[in-house]
């Protein structure tokens, strides 16, 4: 394999695989602060427009984002799979197909 192809696929590799974890955490920092907050401060001080945007930040990040990062992570992975013929190529073929 090429040397620049080497490190494209790095880079498509690890440039959607640890985004993929970030938005995980994010999501779930998002929803622990407002459990957090509710724990830690008396209910009325939290008003439902905050829970309303704490909870749908973290379920957009969940539904929308995470996705996207996780379909770049499989179609690397999966070009990956094929160029280096690390494994057999019917893993690569059907992460593909889905």
């Amino acid at each position: 394999m090429d040397e620049w192809e080497d490190r494209f696929i790095a880079m498509g590799f690890l440039g959607s695989g640890i985004p993929y974890i970030g938005i995980w955490l994010v999501a779930a920092s998002a929803v622990a602060s407002f459990a957090f907050a509710f724990q830690r401060f008396e209910e009325a001080s939290i008003g439902s427009d905050g829970s309303t945007l704490l909870v749908g930040f973290a379920e957009r990040f969940i539904l929308v984002v995470a996705p996207r990062a996780q379909g770049a992570f499989v179609l690397s992975t999966s070009t990956l799979i094929l160029r280096t013929e690390m494994l057999p190529k019917w893993p690569g073929y059907v992460a593909l197909r889905k």
